[in-house]
């Protein structure tokens, strides 16, 4: 559905296409860097799956790749070294490279103790009438006395259901539906005229250059920038 935005004389329209400043900002990049990357996800998924084959593997991987991240550790890298000198760059990405990849594989076995707990759980927890046994909340909890985990299993409710009125009416006795279907009398109200601004619209008429966003920047108060989140992206650069 398109949104309406009321027009207010006097006063700037504040347009909510947060995407209009990024543009804005855009055309001012001489170049857009293109990376050929695989996503972290795939690689995850990968490595649950190949843990599911052979978890072993997985643990010998595990510890190949600490030991090749320790081995290319470099502690003298630090806060004090700022600015970062070219060989400090490289450094890290190459650590972190290392501990991309150790990261995937400690995802994949982190999966063994959901699906054995919940396991566990469906064989020993409590059963509740009307539900699945992989539905029942339960608990785990290992006895130490060191350090040591409670596995727990929340939730596990339906969603609201939805319930069909209509059909229900015809289902109920006379007497029950009247007390549940209600009128309720809306006032008549007068017709009025209002301007909108419809912002789908204007999002169209700038994606078809109909609108200059030299024009649209003249009327556009930026909003203030936004705390960076932190995202770390892997460039295949032929590892094999």
């Amino acid at each position: 559905m398109t949104d309406l935005v009321p027009i207010r004389k006097g006063k700037s329209t504040q347009v909510s296409l947060a995407d209009l400043q990024d543009r804005l900002d855009a055309r001012n990049q001489i170049a857009e860097a293109r990376t050929s990357s695989s996503t972290r996800k795939a690689r995850v998924e990968e490595a649950k799956r190949a843990f599911k084959l052979d978890p072993l593997k997985t643990m010998v991987q595990i510890q190949d790749l600490a030991c090749g991240l320790a081995d290319v550790f470099d502690a003298e890298v630090s806060l004090d070294s700022v600015p970062l000198s070219r060989s400090d760059i490289e450094k890290l990405s190459n650590e972190y490279f290392h501990l991309d990849r150790l990261k995937s594989q400690i995802e994949a076995l982190e999966t063994r103790y959901r699906a054995l707990i919940f396991a566990h759980l469906d064989e020993v927890g409590l059963k509740v009438p009307g539900r699945p046994p992989a539905q029942v909340p339960g608990k785990v909890e290992a006895e130490g006395p060191g350090p040591h985990y409670i596995f727990e299993r929340r939730g596990g409710n339906r969603a609201n259901p939805d319930l069909n009125t209509d059909s229900l009416r015809g289902a109920l006795p006379p007497e029950i539906a009247t007390q549940v279907y209600l009128t309720m009398h809306h006032a008549a109200v007068d017709a009025w005229d209002e301007q909108v601004f419809d912002e789908g619209r204007f999002g169209e008429l700038v994606d078809a250059g109909l609108i200059d966003l030299d024009v649209v920047a003249e009327h556009l108060t930026p909003g203030p920038w936004r705390t960076p989140s932190f995202y770390k992206i892997f460039v295949d650069g032929g590892e094999g």
